[in-house]
């Protein structure tokens, strides 16, 4: 052992170190060591000597461990990981974000927002329940209070748009708050229909789509009342209030869609059934019956037990003495009287006294001929009759301007009606030489008119279609559209106390339909034998299911739903297993277009599955994405009783939603089955929207956060939609030898044009259906991408798509100066702001932030193929 020995156990020094450490307070400094005598002198100095070297060497100990200290603590406080310390730069607020009080602009429009739309409140930022409890109202169509909220966001709008803001010097993401929250404003509060006043589309009545918010009382009953769960007699008078005031709110949207009718704004009779079946759709049991409201998700919750667990049983005798009814009578009795009569009323309405006003499509296919000039009637003018022409505080009524401010919404641009016509011309003329190419290949024809000739008759024949044989007429009617709205076993016909249900042989016919919409999404030529066995099953289990009699129908509704559910759960297993297949497809021939690993991974970890769409005129398939823990889209009340979702088709998925039209003449056809997968699915809407909320929402918290859910970009994701078809159609050899596939792109493609061309037409330019229909009988066989820096455009990568998916709901015109400014960077890094800009997209998991994907995709959950 080398260096100095330890001091034996009885020296000095072992003794004077042994105080000092084991009695630290008796170190003395200075006089401690004045002597007595000089013969001890020298002694006391080697003493004294000893006990400074020993102060000494305490003095230096303690000064090295407070400067390590100091040192771990600045260490420690500058050792966040990375991301941290990214994250704060790209959160932190800019100086001229500070200057202009951006973010107290912000605040103020988040608070006008839930002060004018109380009935939203549940998607209000760190709201209460006390909150929700005190301030929420049903939603209010009364024309005046319409008024009231358009004229309060464009005064907001005005206010925003009046302050100098240099947007050079702002952040990315309070750059992209901005572009959003003057979208939000300028359609009023960020609604696409029935909110702005002046567009007067709010007397028109439901549209295909249902996006309207009377489409959505259910969402927006169960969001906001699981909040109101009784404690006493003054809880239950709320409840009561409430529901009476919904009563008040669908009345009021009757007699709005009546004013329409005096004051011209009705639509074509094509429009008006489309309407007609997206309600009926959205509340399948009120049509049948007012006490089809009982077995509407939206009223399970208060139907519980649990949900009065807190209220006395002295409240609840005191509630049956001054009603007559127990409490659960007295609810049931409000639902039925306060929201499914009248909900059923309006869709009678709608059904029958309405629809004899709609008109004929050759009198009004568009806004631009609307308003009417007389109120009609069966298709006739009663020139009697004429309409006002006018709102109710005396503007005119312009068609064509209404359409204007609504397809701004969809743009997200300032884009012209007359330029969406001129887009749709030139796609049109560059599309359709290419089918006419592709014609002349597929039939080895090289005379054009001959090539079409037979190319069409292909397209017509049966063979084109999953079901080779037609669908029996009784499996497309009314009656089974009323049988057949779910696949949860609930198919009620009939009133709530003598239910009719579908018979096992009608089941079989839906599992036979559902199975071939699951093979509709395979795109290998491997699985045809599985097409042809599919198609011969169908058929056979058509023939059996012809209805006999509605009383051989009667069955026992839980017998019933249990046995389709077995059934259920092995169509779902076949399902998935035939759409794995067709992913497996298309996904490889992405790989070198996304990060499917590491910090910028921009793919999804959530599968997508297939579910049918019961609504009998969808004619699109559709996308409904999930959460960041792939959890269904519905919200549960605190008792995790209820669970209501938008969507009334197997809602229990926990997996993204691939929605295809179940009612559909055929099932088909096949040659779309690649461009529509690539669509809705990978790498279209389910890589978007799902790997979005996975990893692109924002972190930071804050207002910006909510602007940037509250501020959705419907030209954002169906134009992401578009791109992923021309990803696999344009940079992938996916259509290799699949000549028909290709068509189907083409073809989609050409369609696409066609209703630029089409949409404009009717809405802006006077075009009649019948002009309409003859520009497509021209065209038989049936990216928008800006040209910014077209010779820098190589700086911007194939995996560089990752920096337009984490712009989630941008406005378009924000997104184009994003990429602008991302190529320049990348060009150029040392230009400032550049740090913020290149930073990996980070795929820190959103687990951990509980962002609501209703509020995401509110009121829009369905991405229409369109």
């Amino acid at each position: 052992m080398t260096g100095k020995s330890r001091p034996p156990p009885n020296s000095v020094e072992s003794t004077e170190m042994s105080s000092v450490f084991n009695n630290p307070s008796t170190i003395t400094i200075g006089d401690d060591c004045n002597l007595q005598d000089v013969e001890k002198e020298i002694e006391s100095q080697r003493r004294c000597s000893s006990s400074h070297l020993s102060v000494g060497i305490i003095v230096f100990l303690g000064v090295v461990c407070l400067i390590i200290g100091i040192v771990l603590i600045s260490l420690a406080k500058n050792k966040q990981p990375l991301e941290e310390l990214e994250r704060t730069n790209f959160c932190t607020s800019s100086e001229e974000a500070t200057r202009v009080s951006f973010y107290q602009f912000l605040e103020k429009v988040l608070e006008k927002t839930f002060m004018l739309n109380p009935n939203m409140l549940f998607f209000k930022p760190r709201v209460t329940s006390e909150e929700i409890r005190t301030q929420f109202k049903p939603y209010d169509p009364t024309p005046s209070e319409v008024k009231r909220r358009t004229d309060e966001a464009w005064r907001l709008l005005a206010e925003i748009n009046n302050t100098d803001v240099d947007e050079t010097k702002l952040n990315p993401r309070e750059r992209k708050a901005l572009a959003q929250v003057k979208f939000y404003l300028l359609h009023v509060f960020g609604q696409s229909y029935d909110a702005n006043y002046y567009n007067a589309d709010w007397m028109l009545g439901p549209n295909f789509f249902c996006w309207q918010p009377i489409c959505h009382l259910g969402a927006e009953m169960s969001n906001n009342l699981q909040y109101f769960e009784p404690r006493n007699i003054t809880d239950l008078e709320a409840i009561s209030n409430i529901l009476q005031a919904y009563n008040k709110s669908i009345h009021q949207y009757i007699e709005n869609v009546k004013l329409g009718v005096k004051s011209g704004m009705v639509g074509s009779v094509e429009e008006c059934r489309a309407g007609l079946d997206s309600i009926k759709h959205m509340y399948s049991h009120i049509a049948v019956s007012h006490a089809g409201v009982l077995q509407e998700g939206f009223t399970v919750m208060l139907q519980k037990p649990s949900f009065y667990k807190e209220l006395t049983q002295d409240a609840r005798d005191e509630w049956q003495n001054r009603t007559g009814r127990t409490v659960f009578d007295y609810v049931k009795n409000l639902l039925i009287e306060n929201v499914g009569k009248p909900l059923n009323n309006l869709i009678s309405y709608l059904e029958n006294e309405h629809m004899s006003h709609c008109v004929p499509s050759n009198v009004s296919s568009g806004l631009f001929s609307r308003p009417l000039r007389y109120v009609y009637i069966d298709g006739k003018p009663n020139t009697a009759q004429p309409t006002t022409r006018t709102l109710g505080t005396g503007e005119e009524i312009i068609g064509a301007q209404s359409y204007s401010r609504i397809l701004s919404f969809f743009t997200t641009t300032d884009i012209t009606p007359d330029e969406v016509y001129s887009k749709g011309l030139e796609m049109v003329n560059h599309t359709y030489p290419q089918i006419l190419e592709l014609a002349r290949n597929i039939t080895g024809l090289d005379d054009t008119a001959a090539a079409i000739k037979q190319f069409r008759a292909k397209l017509s024949s049966q063979e084109m279609y999953f079901n080779k044989r037609p669908f029996p007429a009784n499996e497309s009617n009314a009656e089974a559209y009323a049988r057949c709205n779910n696949l949860d076993g609930n198919y009620y016909a009939g009133s709530q106390n003598n239910i009719q249900l579908a018979s096992d042989s009608n089941s079989e016919f839906a599992i036979d339909r559902v199975k071939l919409i699951g093979v509709s999404t395979n795109n290998s030529s491997q699985l045809n034998d599985t097409r042809d066995q599919a198609a011969e099953g169908q058929q056979q289990g058509a023939e059996e299911s012809i209805p006999k009699s509605n009383s051989s129908r009667q069955r026992d509704g839980k017998e019933y739903h249990s046995v389709l559910r077995e059934n259920i759960s092995d169509l779902r297993a076949e399902i998935s297993g035939i759409l794995v297949m067709a992913m497996s497809f298309l996904e490889p021939k992405t790989r070198d277009m996304f990060y499917f690993t590491g910090e910028q991974k921009t793919t999804p970890s959530c599968p997508v599955e297939l579910a049918p769409d019961f609504n009998p005129s969808s004619a699109s398939q559709s996308y409904e994405n999930r959460d960041a823990q792939c959890s269904s889209n519905c919200q549960r009340d605190s008792n995790g009783d209820a669970c209501f979702t938008y969507s009334r088709v197997l809602a229990s998925y926990e997996t993204g939603k691939y929605n295809v039209p179940f009612f559909l003449e055929n099932m088909g056809p096949t040659f779309s089955e690649m461009s529509v997968n690539a669509h809705e699915a990978r790498p279209g809407h389910h890589t978007q929207a799902q790997g979005f909320v996975e990893h692109f929402t924002d972190k930071c918290g804050g207002v910006i956060s909510w602007i940037n859910q509250a501020a959705p970009s419907l030209a954002f994701s169906e134009g992401w939609g578009l791109y992923a078809e021309m990803l696999i159609a344009e940079d992938t050899d996916s259509y290799q030898d699949q000549l028909w596939q290709r068509y189907g792109a083409l073809k989609w493609r050409l369609w696409r044009a066609l209703r630029l061309v089409l949409d404009a037409g009717l809405h802006s330019k006077g075009m009649s259906r019948r002009e309409g229909l003859s520009l497509l009988a021209k065209r038989p066989i049936i990216k928008k991408l800006s040209h910014f820096y077209q010779e820098k455009m190589k700086a911007f990568g194939p995996t560089d798509t990752g920096q337009i998916l984490k712009q989630g709901s941008a406005p378009m015109s924000f997104l184009e100066s994003h990429i602008k400014q991302f190529v320049e960077c990348k060009l150029e890094p040392k230009i400032p702001g550049c740090e913020l800009i290149l930073e990996p997209t980070k795929t820190e998991s959103n687990l951990d932030h509980k962002i609501s994907v209703q509020s995401y995709n509110w009121p829009y959950p369905k991405r229409h193929y369109v």
